[in-house]
């Protein structure tokens, strides 16, 4: 629970940062407020610098822009800022002031395209519902703490951050682990929760992906641990090329050949041994991918690759 004072801090923290640059902008959002990050990037902020915003929750981007005024400020996600294939670049006349991601990491690839449609790079809030935004980004950069927010990197490698809208100003401890630059900023390197252990070894499901990601065969993926063995699995759209070759060679073939690809670079136990292939993953809001809903296209009813 975050009190109002420390919700003040905050909005008092973005506008101190971004105010001039958003100043008199409408915000329009693809994101609920009642998501700690809608709520403040939609609803308080806008309030407190007396800034319109549209009640309407758009659920979908194209309805969003089809009503997009001039010089507006779009609140979004990855769930939304992913699916930009096909649209047009915005009309100058149209184009937002800023576009604001958080929620997850945002793929460089979505960025680039979004840069693409918007004229503008998405700016990347990073933080937690305990202690709100936290830094930011605009690219695939280091991560900048927000002013007034200090960051360590813990015994564990694990984000240690006292922020002025944090509880008392007490140090938490986040599950993130990171990797410090030297200037102030950092990287992130996936969470704890995500190191899985196969066969006797330390796997790292966000490396899987982001290599999986690289593939030019792969357009999206999501790695997992299935709970029988356990086994490490993966759902993966393909790209142009890769669904091509997964017509040729089938589901099961194409599954060889991404281990293959994997293998130069990745320990045997970190090759997934099962696969599926879709033509988007499943995801919550905000673009987060809970762990069941990917489980779920593993169970027996589903083909097996």
């Amino acid at each position: 629970t975050r009190r109002l004072t420390e919700l003040e801090a905050e909005v008092a923290t973005l506008h101190g940062l971004w105010g001039e640059a958003v100043a008199g902008a409408p915000v329009m959002a693809t994101v609920p407020h009642h998501h700690i990050y809608g709520l403040v990037f939609k609803l308080l902020w806008p309030l407190a610098s007396g800034r319109p915003f549209a009640a309407a929750l758009h659920h979908e981007l194209e309805a969003l822009l089809a009503s997009l005024p001039s010089s507006a400020v779009i609140v979004s996600s990855p769930a939304h800022l992913t699916r930009l294939g096909g649209l047009k670049p915005l009309p100058l006349c149209t184009r937002p002031r800023m576009v604001f991601s958080a929620g997850a990491l945002l793929p460089k690839s979505a960025a680039e395209q979004a840069h693409k449609l918007f004229g503008v790079s998405p700016t990347e809030i990073y933080g937690s519902t305990e202690t709100g935004a936290l830094a930011t980004r605009q690219g695939d950069v280091p991560w900048q703490p927000l002013p007034g927010n200090r960051i360590a990197a813990s015994t564990a490698g694990r984000l240690r951050v006292s922020a002025p809208y944090v509880a008392q100003r007490a140090s938490i401890e986040l599950a993130d682990r990171v990797s410090l630059t030297g200037d102030g900023r950092f990287h992130l390197l996936g969470r704890d929760d995500r190191i899985a252990k196969i066969e006797g070894k330390r796997v790292s499901l966000d490396d899987l992906e982001r290599t999986l990601r690289e593939l030019s065969l792969v357009m999206d993926a999501a790695a997992l641990v299935l709970e029988d063995g356990p086994t490490l699995a993966a759902v993966v759209v393909p790209s142009l090329a890769g669904q091509e070759a997964l017509n040729e060679e089938g589901a099961f073939r194409f599954g060889r050949t991404l281990r293959a690809a994997l293998s130069d670079t990745h320990d045997p136990a970190a090759l997934p041994r099962r696969w599926r292939f879709v033509d988007r993953i499943p995801e919550a809001a905000l673009g987060k991918r809970p762990r069941d809903l990917l489980a779920a296209l593993f169970r027996p009813q589903a083909n097996e690759a």
